[in-house]
């Protein structure tokens, strides 16, 4: 059984189809991601923002920042979605 972000795959012959469960799998990412967005950074003291690509396949990237704080601790800020990581990728990343 797979797990990820506290989600568990459903057991062979659960009757859940792949596509309610990456369907139920979006939703609740979306969720959580929301959720990291929307957190109060302001007490925390925060030193590096650090900011990375991850490519998943020819022509989509996911770029996100991260806040580094004093105890080694990573904060998302934002994510954005582009086909590179280029200038405008970055720009629209840190316009969030």
């Amino acid at each position: 059984m797979v797990q990820f972000a506290g989600l568990r795959s459903a057991p062979p012959g659960s009757g859940i189809s792949k596509s309610a469960a990456s369907r139920r799998f979006v939703a609740l990412s979306a969720a959580r991601l929301a959720d990291f967005m929307a957190a109060d950074l302001s007490a925390l003291d925060l030193l590096v923002v650090q900011i990375d690509g991850l490519h998943l396949g020819d022509d989509l990237v996911l770029v996100a920042a991260i806040r580094v704080d004093g105890e080694r601790n990573k904060h998302p800020l934002a994510l954005v979605e582009g086909s590179t990581e280029n200038a405008a990728t970055i720009q629209a990343l840190l316009t969030i």
